[in-house]
C-alpha cells in the first residue's frame, strides 16, 4: 500500500509540474499595443545578428550589447542550437524561417515549423515574410525594380498565400502572434489581415541614398500605420547600423536619435538591422560594443515608463523637427525630447502644468530654462533627452 502511494504521489507531481513546464509563453497584445509576456508588458529591444563566422558568438554578442530579442536572419548554425542558446542567455526570438541556413528548414513548410517550436522557451514571434510588398507592387501596379508586368492574378496569390499561412500559424499555435515586414509603409492596406504585428524598415544614412527619405520618415511610417489600421496592431521598426556598399557607417548619434524618433511616435519595438557582411563593403556599428550597451540600458530603463505610464497629451513646441513623448508613471512625469535636425536647436516646449522642478537624465545642454509651463533647453544636432518634471 505504501508502493502504491508513493508511486501516486510521483505520479502526481510529474502530472502537476510536468503539465506546466510543457508550455512555452502566451505572447498577448496589451494597452497601447505593447507585447505581454504571460501577461507582463515587453518593450522589444531586437537586433538582427547578420552572417558572421559564429552565429552564436553573435548572439552572445548580442546579449552582452543588452539586446533582448533577436531574429533569426542570416545565422550559420542549426535553428535549434540557436534557439536553446537564446533561451539559455534568456534572449526572445522572433523566428524567420528564410535568414537560417538550414536546407531543410526553409524548405519545411510553416506548419512543420510552428508544430515543431511552438512549445520552445526562447519563442516570440513568427515572421512569415519580409518585404512581400515589393512583389505585390510589381504585379498589382507594374512598378519597382525588374519591372515583371502587371499580373493581377500573381499579386492577389501573394495575400491569399500570406492569409493561408497566417491563419494556418493561428490554428496550430494561438499562444504567439505573427510578425510581417513591409518595404513601402503606404502598402499596408492590402496586407490588412495577413499578420498580428507590422514593421518596416528605412535606411536613411546617408540621406543622399536614392530613394530614402530623412530621419523623419521613422513618424511619417508609424503616424501612417496606425491610422490606416486604428490603433490596433503593434509596430516593429527596423532601424540602420550598417552601411550602404561605397558610403559611410551611421554615425551613434543617427542610430539613437532613429530609435528615440520611432519610441516617441509609438513604435511597439525597435528591430536594429545590421551585420558584417564579408567582402562586401558592408559594415555595422555592432562592433561598437561600448555604445550599444549604453543606448540599451537607456531603454530598458526607459521601457517600465513606456509600457505602464499613462500618456500626457497637448504638448506643443517651437519647431516640426522637435518630437515629444510625456507619460505619467508611479505619480511621477516623464518627458522625451528629440531632435530630428542635425545641428543644435533651443527646444521651447509647452506642457500642460505648471513646472515646480525639473530633472534632466541624458545629455547636458546647459542650463534648463522654465517660465510657468515652458521649458527650454538646448539640444545638439540629432540629440535626445528625458527629463523628471514636477
Amino acid at each position: 500500500m505504501q508502493i502504491f502511494k508513493k508511486k501516486k504521489m510521483i505520479l502526481l507531481f510529474f502530472l502537476i509540474f510536468g503539465f506546466k513546464f510543457s508550455f512555452s509563453d502566451v505572447v498577448t497584445i496589451g494597452p497601447e499595443n505593447y507585447l505581454q509576456i504571460n501577461g507582463k508588458p515587453f518593450f522589444i529591444i531586437g537586433s538582427t545578428p547578420g552572417p558572421g563566422t559564429n552565429s552564436l558568438e553573435i548572439l552572445r554578442c548580442n546579449k552582452e550589447c543588452g539586446f533582448n530579442t533577436v531574429i533569426t536572419w542570416n545565422i550559420n548554425c542549426s535553428l535549434k542550437e540557436f534557439m536553446d542558446e537564446a533561451s539559455r542567455l534568456g534572449l526572445k526570438v522572433i523566428l524567420y524561417k528564410y535568414g537560417c541556413k538550414e536546407k531543410e528548414i526553409k524548405e519545411k513548410s510553416w506548419d512543420e515549423i510552428v508544430k515543431q517550436y511552438k512549445d520552445h522557451p526562447a519563442l516570440l514571434a513568427y515572421f512569415i515574410a519580409d518585404e512581400p510588398d515589393i512583389g505585390y507592387s510589381r504585379y498589382k501596379f507594374g512598378v519597382g525594380i525588374g519591372d515583371p508586368g502587371r499580373d493581377e492574378k500573381k499579386a492577389e496569390e501573394i495575400i491569399t498565400d500570406l492569409l493561408k499561412t497566417y491563419q494556418n500559424i493561428k490554428n496550430i499555435d494561438s499562444a504567439h502572434p505573427v510578425f510581417l515586414n513591409l518595404c513601402w509603409y503606404g502598402n499596408i492596406k492590402y496586407f490588412k489581415g495577413t499578420a498580428d504585428i507590422y514593421g518596416w524598415d528605412r535606411y536613411p544614412f546617408p540621406e543622399i541614398t536614392a530613394g530614402y527619405g530623412p530621419i523623419t520618415e521613422y513618424v511619417a511610417c508609424i503616424r501612417y500605420i496606425q491610422k490606416e489600421m486604428e490603433n490596433k496592431v503593434p509596430i516593429l521598426i527596423f532601424t540602420q547600423s550598417f552601411n550602404w556598399i561605397g558610403q559611410r557607417l551611421p554615425t551613434p548619434k543617427e542610430v539613437r536619435c532613429s530609435w528615440y524618433l520611432c519610441i516617441v511616435a509609438g513604435a511597439n519595438g525597435i528591430l536594429d538591422f545590421g551585420g558584417s557582411y564579408p567582402n562586401t563593403g558592408i559594415d555595422s556599428l555592432y562592433l561598437s560594443s561600448a555604445f550599444y550597451k549604453s543606448l540599451t540600458s537607456e531603454i530598458h530603463w526607459l521601457s517600465p515608463i513606456l509600457l505602464n505610464g499613462k500618456k500626457i497629451e497637448g504638448i506643443k513646441v517651437n519647431s516640426p523637427l522637435i518630437y515629444t513623448l510625456m507619460k505619467e508613471y508611479e505619480n511621477k512625469r516623464y518627458l522625451i525630447v528629440v531632435n530630428a535636425k542635425n545641428s543644435p536647436i533651443e527646444a521651447e516646449i509647452e506642457i500642460p502644468f505648471r513646472v515646480k522642478r525639473i530633472k534632466r537624465f541624458f545629455e547636458d545642454g546647459g542650463r534648463i530654462k522654465t517660465d510657468k509651463n515652458f521649458i527650454i533647453d538646448k539640444l545638439e544636432g540629432y540629440g535626445v533627452n528625458a527629463y523628471e518634471i514636477e
